[in-house]
């Protein structure tokens, strides 16, 4: 049946082609586009649930939080910069655990 909804096309690797098919065999779907939007579905979900920062945010470190703040407050022209020191950051703790 013909359909005045947008359509999409995109290409996948074999390895997700398998996983998209694994999902719809073992979720019994009807047909491959029910489990991809199923699965884009889910994936909005989990985005939603996980928007609120409230949680995470209060695990981070205090330097971490001013890096975030940092970056919030800044123009876009130094945001590549901020996410240079934000890696940069990251390199630098996980050499100190080691």
């Amino acid at each position: 049946m013909p359909t005045t909804n947008p359509r999409i096309t995109f290409t996948v690797s074999d390895e997700m082609m398998k996983r998209i098919e694994n999902y719809r065999y073992d979720n019994r779907m009807k047909n491959q586009t029910r489990a991809i939007l199923d699965l884009i579905e889910k994936g909005f979900e989990t985005i939603h649930k996980s928007s609120d920062f409230t949680e995470p945010i209060s695990m981070l470190s205090t330097k971490e939080k001013d890096i975030i703040s940092l970056y919030r407050n800044t123009i876009p022209a130094i945001q590549p910069l901020v996410i240079h020191l934000m890696e940069s950051n990251q390199v630098e703790e996980k050499e100190n655990r080691a």
